[in-house]
């Protein structure tokens, strides 16, 4: 059994030539869009009553909606596959940067890290992860990044834990206030 978007038994040639032109317009089809598209010699045998009278006869709107849910389907699931690989490679990205990260924390002493680079670096990395897993944030909007660091310190050795729990609570404290976020970003943005 055929698709009722495909050419129905009923239907003669030319009537099924007609719908597909309608069917394949798309979103914003209309009979007149139709006739517009006809070469002029058909064009002249026909007009927008006697596509009416097919498009009736033949079913041509209920037609076109389930190609329209037919096609609105394999899109969907296309763009489902792309997001399932977009997430799986952030995640890839995120664990990699992460390891990078804790490589240069083991080679820099304290005093040659660049305090806030390096914890923006690690929050960006730990929020690419998050998202990619489907993880929620907190209410106000901000990764915990509390917790985040800490899950992060148990898998490195001591010395580059103490290195990260000071830089981190340097950063800390040397964060912008949350409503001073802004002009601190309008501020970098202009001096760039």
């Amino acid at each position: 059994m055929s698709e009722v978007w495909e050419k129905q038994d009923y239907e003669t040639p030319k009537q099924y030539h007609y719908f597909s032109i309608y069917r394949d317009l798309g979103i914003n089809r209309s009979l007149r869009k139709v006739l517009d598209k006809l070469p002029p010699k058909q064009r002249r045998n026909s007009t927008v009553s006697n596509l009416g009278v097919y498009s009736g006869k033949n079913k041509w709107k209920q037609r076109v909606e389930a190609y329209d849910l037919y096609l609105d389907n394999i899109r969907r699931k296309e763009n489902e596959q792309e997001i399932l690989e977009m997430n799986k490679r952030h995640i890839e990205e995120s664990l990699s940067l992460q390891d990078i990260i804790k490589d240069k924390l083991k080679q820099l002493s304290t005093d040659e890290i660049k305090t806030r680079d390096l914890a923006d670096l690690l929050e960006l990395a730990v929020r690419i992860e998050r998202d990619a897993r489907g993880v929620s944030k907190q209410s106000n909007n901000e990764v915990n990044t509390t917790v985040t660091v800490e899950n992060k310190l148990q898998t490195i050795d001591e010395d580059t834990k103490k290195k990260m729990e000071e830089i981190y609570k340097d950063a800390k404290k040397n964060a912008p206030k949350p409503k001073n976020i802004r002009k601190m970003k309008a501020v970098e943005n202009n001096e760039e």
